[in-house]
């Protein structure tokens, strides 16, 4: 009975076939079911991308549109030897009616908030005193403002979005580092330099808990030197001769 126990090994085998079927058909439902979420987290992630760059736009136009609106860092208010204004509250944010400008004290990480102003008084004013600004805005995520009652609910001098000396910023969960290391350096002596901005959260229709979070900020082109120009547009004078380069 050379063929016995043939039927034995047979059985034995296609088990094993079928179990590594199996085994391979839960692997690749597993990765099926793993995929779509992969891509509703990476469509949700570039949705509130765009959520946050048409705020961004919309509060730019909405309190920065007006020709007698002007912009300017949140350090402005420097130091009298013009170094960049240090963590106390400014020198200046007395105008010369002694109003308020709504200047603050500063955090690392909020140095280069934008701040929109305005003139206190009406327009007419221009013609009979000096003018006495005031703040309107600070361009960042999660701000609101009452103006003209009363200045915006989140300012530089809070120090929730303060950045510390490890390049991060401490409540994780309302405030984000946009501008970092990769931008600025790396290291303390580089913080300074870094943006930190309010964090907003974005629920579902059907959840208490956030279902993702967006922040954005604008910084002030208004501020910044082009060291990449023409050449042709600098002027050179040697006391003898002058000319375009």
């Amino acid at each position: 009975m050379p063929n016995r126990g043939i039927a034995l090994v047979i059985t034995l085998t296609l088990m094993i076939l079928l179990t590594v079927i199996a085994v391979g058909l839960l692997t690749l439902s597993s990765i099926s079911l793993r995929a779509p979420n992969q891509s509703r987290a990476l469509d949700t992630a570039r949705q509130n991308a765009r959520i946050a760059l048409m705020l961004a736009i919309g509060e730019l136009q909405r309190h920065a549109g007006q020709d007698q609106r002007i912009t300017a860092t949140a350090d402005i208010a420097g130091a009298t030897n013009g170094l960049p204004l240090p963590a106390p509250p400014p020198f200046n944010d007395k105008s010369i009616n002694n109003l308020a400008k709504g200047l603050s004290a500063l955090q690392p990480g909020t140095r280069y908030w934008t701040g929109v102003f305005a003139n206190r008084d009406g327009p007419t004013s221009i013609f009979t005193k000096t003018p006495s600004p005031t703040i309107v805005h600070w361009l960042v995520s999660g701000n609101t403002t009452t103006y003209p009652k009363s200045n915006p609910s989140i300012c530089p001098s809070d120090p929730t979005y303060a950045v510390g000396r490890d390049g991060a910023v401490r409540h994780t969960t309302q405030a984000v580092v946009l501008v970092g290391k990769n931008s600025v350096g790396d290291g303390p002596a580089n913080v300074d330099r870094y943006v930190a901005v309010p964090l907003v959260n974005v629920f579902g229709k059907d959840s208490a808990k956030p279902a993702g979070r967006f922040a954005w900020w604008v910084g002030d082109e208004g501020v910044k030197a082009k060291i990449n120009g023409d050449n042709s547009f600098f002027l050179v004078s040697d006391g003898s001769r002058s000319g375009f380069l």
